[in-house]
């Protein structure tokens, strides 16, 4: 990590790994984010995000096990991607989703909005429900 003048200078990360899942029977995507989302690394995962969202079939999981910080922009990737798959009547699922970010969705009223399961083996239930 590099510092300056007693300020951290690296820029935040997020990792992203798009891996397809067969449950039940059934494909499902998951997609597994870790690191950073916030304002420095939206607009790498909206364009992860994009092609994910068209080619995901009827649902998408978001593995955000390690997601280690989100902020307003990471809300509001996360609730574009319920809108565009809402629309076409295909569903989100959040997945293992940390307590921290749990509280910001219900702070926001968020969590009204999205599904969220505990583990992912929930959640590809869900998606293939």
């Amino acid at each position: 990590m590099g510092y300056h003048g007693g300020m951290s200078t690296s820029r935040p990360t997020l990792n992203i790994h798009v891996q397809s899942v067969l449950h039940n029977n059934r494909s499902v995507t998951v997609m597994r984010l870790s690191g950073t989302v916030a304002s420095d690394t939206a607009a790498d995962a909206r364009r992860a995000l994009a092609p994910v969202i068209e080619d995901s079939g009827d649902s998408l999981v978001l593995d955000l096990q390690a997601v280690e910080t989100i902020d307003s922009t990471g809300l509001m990737l996360l609730t574009d991607a319920f809108a565009r798959l809402s629309k076409e009547q295909r569903r989100l699922v959040l997945s293992t989703t940390p307590d921290a970010i749990v509280r910001l969705l219900r702070i926001t009223g968020l969590l009204k909005v999205f599904t969220l399961r505990p583990t992912l083996d929930e959640s590809l239930t869900t998606a293939t429900g």
